[in-house]
């Protein structure tokens, strides 16, 4: 069965990072565009479904065309992913190559992980030939690795508390280039508005929360503590992601005082988790990671 236009149409502005808004308003155009070929093809005689085809085949392939315009509309964003992809590969490698020669310790889920979240990003980078809604599935590709890259955090920072600082260095790059992407990806557009504000405030935020869990989480086991202490010292992050998607509804359904009360709520929670290096051990994630490690020696 032929494809009609507008399939073909959104298939071509799928492969960009386009907002709703400017989504929209290169699909009129493109459509315009296809439709006036389409017509032309009509006019010399060829049957609607003859000239659908033909006006395809002359306008280009969908994945293709889309790439044209995602490079215009959005310059170095792929050598943008091309760095990010190329960074995290030579951090995932040398950390496991450094690790096995000088420590002679293996880690193949490690690097597993890595090479496929670093290969999803340079897949994007690359991709001329496949039909995607690029925008969802890139925020989804750098999303996770960016999770990759805090749950294989643990030996850079160990080896930055042992003075070693080309592997810490080169994780935090990487991590602040992911977001800055992210933000490039998330963030253009006319109609962000609001949405990019509580952005910009909560992408700070869950940076910092995140990064004090995992410096004092990965401190904790440098001194015999299980993983389980990371994973309770990570609960203000955990508060703040569910403050995050309240937020994030609540303005999806225009209910701007839920939205304040959340944003206050989160810039609480960074108050909170700045004082807390005061007194650690006291602290609700410190309780939380306390009880976790009992735990496990208990049903040791």
């Amino acid at each position: 069965m032929t494809r009609d236009v507008k399939s073909y149409v959104h298939s071509i502005v799928k492969q960009t990072d386009c907002t709703k808004e400017d989504y929209d308003d290169l699909f009129e155009e493109l459509f315009g565009h296809v439709t006036m070929i389409r017509d032309e093809y009509v006019d010399e005689g060829y049957s609607l479904e003859e000239a659908t085809d033909k006006a395809m085949k002359r306008f280009g392939q969908e994945a293709i065309i889309g790439n044209e315009l995602q490079q215009s509309m959005f310059p170095y964003r792929r050598e943008l992913l091309y760095v990010l992809a190329i960074a995290g590969f030579l951090l995932t490698l040398g950390m496991y190559m450094y690790l096995l020669f000088t420590m002679n310790v293996a880690l193949p889920f490690e690097l597993g992980i890595g090479v496929i979240s670093n290969c999803l990003i340079l897949f994007f980078a690359m991709n001329t030939t496949f039909r995607i809604n690029r925008r969802r599935w890139l925020n989804t590709a750098l999303i996770f690795h960016l999770a990759v890259l805090a749950y294989s955090s643990y030996w850079p920072i160990n080896l930055f508390y042992e003075g070693h600082l080309f592997f810490p260095i080169l994780m935090i790059g990487v991590g602040f280039l992911n977001i800055g992407i992210i933000f490039l990806t998330a963030l253009t557009g006319p109609e962000v508005g609001r949405s990019a504000f509580i952005h910009l405030i909560n992408i700070p935020i869950g940076l910092i929360l995140s990064t004090k869990a995992l410096i004092l989480g990965f401190g904790g086991m440098v001194f015999g503590a299980s993983f389980l202490y990371v994973i309770g010292m990570g609960t203000p992050v955990y508060i703040w992601g569910l403050i995050y998607v309240i937020q994030y509804k609540a303005l999806k359904r225009g209910r701007m005082p839920v939205v304040t009360i959340a944003l206050i709520c989160s810039v609480l929670v960074v108050i909170y988790s700045v004082l807390s290096f005061f007194f650690i051990e006291l602290t609700i994630e410190g309780r939380v990671a306390h009880f976790l490690e009992n735990l496990i020696h208990a049903n040791n």
